[in-house]
């Protein structure tokens, strides 16, 4: 990818005209006529204004060069004043009242504070702020900008304001308002003289946006990358419609100044500005793109019949279709159709002109199936997850199943920055379950207890990836969904959860994190902080797990789960007798105690200067059997494995270790010898 022009590109802030010379879509000849208003035809007793405006259709710019017109005719004294604004500081009326003093009153009456701390309410300071006005010898037009943006109680206040010193002689109000927003009924009765600001000329706002896009064009046009009829096309009959007023071409103009120019010579750059026209404008045909981009690529097979993967993708086209409203829906399909020149024929439309399909590379259109993911990887860096990925993930949610089957498709996944996009994808599923709604929970719930053996398995054979293990965020997806429901149900949320196939590791793991809020299982219970369950509650899921582990021990599949020690040790918490018999029973062939001991091994740490013997990259810790079984108890039948021939040469290593560590414990004091890490055993039965 080519290194950004060095040529300085300069965005647009889209900040009002105050200079009639920088105007470029007719807003002074219009700002002249209301100056003009104001000198010639406002009757003695005063006059009420409004301008009306679409946002940014370029109101505030018609305001302040209507105030330089005024300002430099010098018969008029003018006030600009933005209630907005002055709203975070106190009373409307004050304000204003203030502000018209700062023109009025002597500079002796302001350097005493007389026109910073008016009294609104009282009508001698009203009468004493404006006599001069009334009295003939000056001449005031107030301006008052930003009026729709203050809430309803404030523009009522601020209508009130302007009411009490309507009909002042001598006195303009000149307020501006959102032509289409909420209209305060007390406008009707207050604007005297209501104006619309025209329409800006379309062929002005064309110009601009090529002006404005200049910089860039021009390099385009340079490097011979620009298809000067094709650019013409598209943005006289798609881009155009979207281009409603001053504020949407600078947009559109900054997103293209400001990103178009870190891809260049890698893209059609009329592409480009379409892409980015639909990102701004039309996001359901965006979000659709970068979503499903084989239904816009159309490869062979998203286009038989026979499979019926063609109805497939005309129904997916038909969801964007149905999101985009009627009025933008020609403008959006013509550029979605011009982007990708197969689609009229999945679409049903007429075949618009294109390029035949082996130039699509070398004019690094983004059809081209090598080109489109330079579109739109743009802003999404490696091993991240997009906003479209996650949405067009999070679309399964509802349906626990397809929800789990992209959980594993995700834990399976085996490119090299896979564990990166899962790490991501939990993270933001996180956040996104805030606005999960009952149904979704449920479903959600039931996903996640499907795939998390999936998930701990990933990370017991590679891993962890990142600062957060797969345990933990489990935990906190469990907990964020569980707090989206009522205390009273949560009972019944985690039975259907947990028996749907659910994670037997991840089980018990929530019922610690639950029992920890209350002081068992290591943790801390803390007066007065609100818990996931209550106390009955904890016993009765305590009860649920009890009932899963019995039920695997039962099937034989738990010494098969993840975690087992963990699951062991809560079981040996809730019944210590009924875990033992089950261990003695499973330790009793020599395969069984080899199954049973295969998930204690661990990674050795490094042993101390009086340990004697091999060092073994795996041990088995005599620490995390004790809840179970006496170590002492299985030393002999270990000694014998230990010289068994069919066993591995690294199944002698660890059954050796182990008789060795068993003897150094009998020899040792604990200070010589330090055995495994006391935060191993985080709750003892």
């Amino acid at each position: 990818m080519s290194d950004p022009d060095p040529q300085i590109v300069v965005l647009s802030a889209d900040r009002p005209l105050h200079d009639a010379h920088h105007d470029a879509l007719g807003h002074a000849v219009f700002a002249h006529h209301l100056a003009r208003l104001v000198t010639e035809h406002v009757p003695a007793q005063g006059l009420t204004m409004g301008v009306f405006g679409s946002a940014g259709s370029g109101r505030s710019s018609v305001l302040n060069l209507t105030r330089s017109y005024l300002e430099l005719g010098g018969q008029w004294s003018v006030v600009e004043w933005n209630p907005w604004i002055a709203g975070e500081s106190g009373p409307l009326a004050a304000s204003l009242l203030g502000a018209i003093a700062s023109v009025t009153l002597p500079s002796t009456a302001k350097a005493e504070g007389a026109a910073d701390k008016p009294e609104p309410a009282g009508a001698p300071a009203r009468a004493k702020v404006l006599a001069p006005i009334s009295g003939g010898s000056r001449k005031l037009a107030v301006f008052v900008d930003d009026v729709s943006r203050l809430p309803e109680p404030g523009q009522a206040e601020l209508l009130r304001a302007v009411s009490a010193l309507a009909g002042t002689p001598n006195l303009v109000f000149v307020m501006a308002f959102d032509r289409n927003g909420p209209i305060p009924p007390l406008v009707e009765k207050l604007v005297n003289v209501p104006i619309d600001i025209p329409e800006p000329d379309r062929a002005a706002l064309q110009q601009l946006f090529v002006d404005m896009l200049r910089p860039v064009l021009d390099v385009e046009r340079d490097a011979g990358l620009l298809d000067e009829a094709y650019w013409a096309q598209v943005a006289t009959s798609g881009i155009d419609h979207f281009l409603r007023g001053p504020r949407d071409v600078t947009r559109l103009a900054n997103a293209v100044l400001a990103t178009l120019p870190a891809v260049r010579g890698e893209v059609n750059p009329v592409d480009f500005i379409v892409l980015e026209t639909l990102r701004l404008f039309c996001r359901p045909v965006y979000d659709a793109i970068r979503r499903w981009p084989d239904a816009f690529l159309l490869p062979p097979a998203m286009r038989r019949a026979e499979t019926g993967q063609l109805g497939l993708t005309q129904e997916l086209h038909e969801r964007w279709r149905e999101l985009v409203p009627v009025a933008d829906r020609p403008s959006a399909e013509f550029l979605a159709m011009r982007l990708f020149p197969r689609l009229p024929d999945v679409l049903g439309a007429r075949q618009i002109g294109a390029e035949p399909e082996e130039s699509w590379r070398s004019l690094l259109r983004i059809c081209a199936p090598e080109i489109f993911p330079v579109y739109v990887q743009l802003s999404i860096p490696r091993g991240a997850i997009s906003n479209a990925d996650l949405q067009s993930r999070l679309d399964h949610i509802g349906d626990a199943n397809q929800f789990a089957a992209t959980l594993l498709e995700l834990a399976r996944d085996s490119s090299p920055d896979a564990p990166q996009r899962l790490r991501a994808f939990l993270e933001r599923l996180e956040a996104h379950l805030e606005q999960a709604d009952g149904e979704d929970v449920a479903s959600a719930l039931q996903a996640v207890f499907q795939a998390a053996d999936d998930l701990l398995r990933r990370e017991d054979q590679r891993g962890v990836d990142g600062d957060v293990d797969a345990a933990t965020q489990i935990r906190r997806l469990v907990k964020r969904l569980v707090l989206r429901i009522d205390q009273a149900e949560r009972v019944d949320l985690l039975e259907h959860a947990f028996g749907t196939e659910g994670s037997l590791a991840s089980i018990v793991d929530t019922i610690v994190m639950v029992g920890q809020e209350h002081g068992k299982y290591g943790g801390e219970w803390k007066e007065g902080q609100p818990t996931i369950v209550s106390l009955s509650q904890l016993a009765q899921v305590e009860n649920l797990g009890l009932s899963f582990v019995r039920d695997a021990a039962a099937d034989g599949k738990l010494l098969r789960v993840p975690r087992m020690p963990d699951v062991l040790l809560c079981w040996a918490t809730w019944n210590r007798g009924e875990c033992r018999a089950w261990v003695a029973r499973t330790i009793d062939t020599d395969e069984g105690l080899l199954n049973f001991l295969a998930p204690f091994i661990r990674e050795a740490g490094m042993p101390s200067n009086s340990v004697r013997g091999p060092k073994v990259a795996n041990r088995l810790d005599h620490r995390r059997l004790r809840p179970f079984l006496e170590p002492s108890t299985i030393v002999e039948r270990v000694r014998e494995l230990a010289e068994a021939d069919e066993r591995t040469e690294n199944e002698r290593q660890v059954m050796r270790r182990y008789v060795l560590d068993h003897e150094l414990l009998q020899q040792a004091s604990s200070a010589e010898y330090a055995e495994g890490d006391p935060g191993e055993d985080r709750y003892a039965a």
